[in-house]
């Protein structure tokens, strides 16, 4: 059996300029998996999710975009995160890197 997952969420990664994701940013492909942690004493957001690649912080998901998610995985539910686009050169740096996120809704 293996997991079932569904695409719940594209979204662009928040807060690249303030992250270390300059440091890895030509070693993220299209597939690549972040990492999603959730980080509820951020200061600036209860419900912030911090996303990482290879233990390095690249950013966050988007504040107007995380509540449902925080609060699914403060339940326990999984997630994966997958780059569908990671562009170094785009100018407006919230269209750099953009991602999916897929619940694993169980086995199949």
């Amino acid at each position: 059996m293996k997991k079932v997952l569904k695409l719940i969420l594209r979204t662009n990664v928040a807060g690249t300029t303030f992250s270390d994701y300059a440091l890895v940013a030509q070693d993220i492909s299209v597939g690549s998996e972040l990492k999603m942690t959730r980080d509820p004493k951020n200061p600036h957001d209860a419900n912030a999710i911090a996303l990482t690649f290879n233990d390095v912080h690249v950013g966050w998901i988007p504040r107007e975009k995380n509540e449902m998610l925080a609060t699914m995985m403060d339940h326990g539910i999984q997630f994966k995160c997958v780059v569908n686009i990671n562009n170094v050169t785009y100018t407006n740096p919230a269209k750099r890197l953009i991602l999916g996120v897929w619940i694993i809704a169980g086995m199949e």
